[in-house]
């Protein structure tokens, strides 16, 4: 991802189209009343990621030259960015990912093994995911809906803007084609359950996923769902509320996010284009399930 370091230590993590200048609709606003309401852009093209000046009052300037308006000039690592009397250095120039930014500016989060852990992966409030029609979901406490690049939400009293490149496609992990809906989960759990691994059959495949900490988690949605345990499950369908799953397993919800986060992260990371129904939501209820439609379990 693009990434501009402030003189002082700051960073702001550039989206496809960064938007700069005092204006509030500015992706990077600066406070500086030399700084126009609209003074540059940085976005990334197919040559890379390029400055424009946006015809401001008192220029942008890229190693001590001062940029024609409306022209691109390339940025590469190392350089000296000068908007107005403000300072930076362009240190990263890889492509942008899908990521969220909060608004005004500062590092944000971007996707790892298919997953936006907002506000960071050991504290993840809210989630977005990918689902296997490219398009995207935001899950923050009881909701669960489909969400766009470039729209903005609310999450720990922050506001933050979701963003995702037109064209975006994962490294492929996998040869094989490989979707939850069709596995069967393998638990082989210890005679005193501290203990669970994974295996994942798909098709004629079995796929090693071995041991996590949030496996038990796992374990006990396929078991509400496929083996009758416990009066907690709301239909037949294997739904059960997070509130209950937390007394169930004592623990707090954010605990349930930290293992959904690390669960579908394994599964995407296994190249399962479906990772994000491993543990389904229902909209508006706090309700969720394995999404797996089988399970086995054995004793090891």
């Amino acid at each position: 991802m693009g990434l501009l370091r402030g003189l002082g230590g700051s960073e702001h993590q550039l989206v496809s189209t960064t938007l700069i200048g005092r204006g509030p609709h500015c992706q990077l606003r600066l406070k500086s009343h030399n700084v126009s309401a609209e003074h540059a852009s940085i976005r990334w093209s197919e040559t890379g990621w390029v400055l424009r000046d946006l015809g401001s009052t008192n220029g942008t300037w890229i190693n001590n030259q001062r940029l024609s308006p409306g022209r691109d000039m390339p940025l590469h690592v190392g350089d000296q960015v000068l908007i107005s009397d403000v300072g930076w250095i362009f240190s990263n120039e890889d492509e942008p990912v899908p990521s969220v930014v909060p608004l005004g500016g500062c590092a944000g989060c971007t996707i790892r093994d298919g997953v936006i852990a907002v506000p960071d992966s050991s504290h993840p409030l809210a989630s977005i995911v990918r689902s296997a029609d490219g398009g995207w979901t935001l899950e923050f406490e009881n909701e669960v809906r489909p969400i766009q690049s470039g729209d903005v939400f609310k999450v720990a009293e922050q506001m933050w803007t979701f963003w995702s490149p037109t064209v975006w496609q994962p490294t492929a992990r996998a040869q094989r084609l490989r979707l939850v809906s069709d596995s069967t989960l393998h638990f082989a759990v210890s005679p005193d359950e501290e203990h669970v691994e994974l295996t994942v059959e798909v098709q004629d495949e079995f796929v090693a996923m071995g041991h996590l900490s949030g496996y038990y988690f796992l374990l006990t949605l396929s078991r509400l769902r496929h083996h009758g345990h416990g009066a907690a499950v709301t239909d037949a369908g294997g739904w059960v509320h997070r509130e209950e799953l937390s007394r169930m397993l004592r623990c707090g919800e954010q605990q349930i996010n930290v293992w959904v986060h690390r669960i579908r992260a394994k599964f995407s990371m296994n190249g399962f284009m479906d990772y994000a129904n491993v543990i389904e939501r229902r909209d508006g209820t706090g309700q969720m399930r394995v999404g797996a439609s089988r399970s086995l379990v054995r004793s090891t």
